[in-house]
């Protein structure tokens, strides 16, 4: 029996103990030669739904995870061009100058913060409920992601249209463990800049601003609240690290310092990496954007947008041993994943 004739089944046996019910109050004397029915029926119902669900999706339409282990793309044509790009990593990690940075390229148009592709990759419901109806329609189950892809890209494409650009770059940095998802969504095209950022500089920097604007954090793991962002620096960081090693050649990493110091060689391997072309006048360029709302920190706009290329010694070198060793019980395993010192 196939899965719609089961459904049919499961369908009519529902529906049955209400008849039944109806047939006891028309004709009371029919009651005793009903008994037991109701019983039957029960057994029925189990037995069909454990029927229906051992049967399920059928395998031209079941969910490929192939596809997701191997980051290969499920689509036979490319509706997504070379258009898509993403900016991943820790909030205060330079993550805004790198945006204006690839604005002052020739193609590609930096998004405001509207973390649509995030959103919509952390909605479990949206996506278990896709799973269940698409192949009720003929579709695969993995078939929300591109379509998901795809009205996200017409979105982007359009307003990276009205600045003159033919592609786009969005930041995504707070859904770093549903990656594979945004990646699943442009059917695993899309090119990615890790931008990190050592972990002290990120807890402190974070302090810095979010306390003074949003108040102390909640649900603290600690007093100290600085270990509060420092949690967060580890726990996003291991997540965008993981996935940029899956994604291997489609995924560039970069330092922040790097960027500081050297902003023409970074720039260059990032705009290499994009496929556009890097001339001297990209960070004039770069440094004379108008700032643009939503685009993330505003600080960036007090400071002005060129690079500060200067060496410099963080504060938290002078902090006490005693604290920096048991920050580092946290920090180390990640800061040596990224290629830093432990402390």
């Amino acid at each position: 029996m196939n899965e719609a004739d089961l459904s049919e089944l499961l369908s009519t046996l529902s529906s049955l103990p209400d008849e039944l019910q109806r047939v006891r109050a028309a004709a009371p004397a029919l009651a005793p030669q009903l008994d037991g029915v109701d019983a039957l029926l029960e057994r029925s119902l189990v037995q069909t739904r454990a029927a229906l669900v051992q049967e399920g999706t059928s395998p031209a339409l079941a969910y490929d995870l192939m596809a997701d282990l191997h980051k290969s793309s499920r689509l036979a044509d490319n509706p997504f061009g070379d258009r898509a790009h993403f900016i991943i990593g820790n909030r205060r990690s330079g993550t805004t100058l790198l945006a204006y940075l690839v604005n002052a390229s020739e193609t590609i148009c930096s998004l405001p913060e509207n973390m649509l592709c995030g959103e919509l990759a952390k909605c479990d419901s949206l996506l278990r409920l896709g799973s269940m109806v698409l192949p009720h329609l003929g579709m695969p189950q993995s078939g929300l992601y591109p379509r998901l892809g795809r009205m996200i890209d017409e979105l982007h494409y359009e307003y990276a249209q009205r600045f003159g650009r033919q592609r786009w770059i969005a930041k995504e940095l707070f859904s770093s463990s549903r990656l594979d998802v945004i990646d699943a969504m442009f059917d695993f095209r899309g090119k990615f800049l890790f931008l990190h950022r050592h972990g002290l500089d990120v807890a402190l920097s974070c302090f810095q601003r979010f306390v003074r604007r949003d108040g102390l954090p909640g649900n603290p793991r600690s007093g100290l609240y600085l270990m509060q962002y420092l949690d967060e620096w580890v726990a996003t960081n291991e997540a965008a690290l993981d996935f940029a090693e899956r994604a291997g050649d489609r995924c560039l990493q970069l330092g922040y310092d790097e960027l500081s110091r050297t902003p023409e060689v970074v720039g260059a391997r990032v705009f290499e990496f994009l496929g556009e072309p890097w001339s001297e006048q990209v960070l004039p360029r770069m440094a004379q954007q108008r700032i643009r709302p939503f685009m993330g920190d505003n600080l960036t706009a007090q400071r002005g947008l060129a690079i500060d290329a200067g060496a410099r010694v963080p504060s938290w070198h002078a902090w006490p041993p005693e604290l920096l060793r048991s920050l580092g019980r946290r920090a180390n395993p990640m800061l040596e994943r990224l290629g830093y010192a432990p402390l």
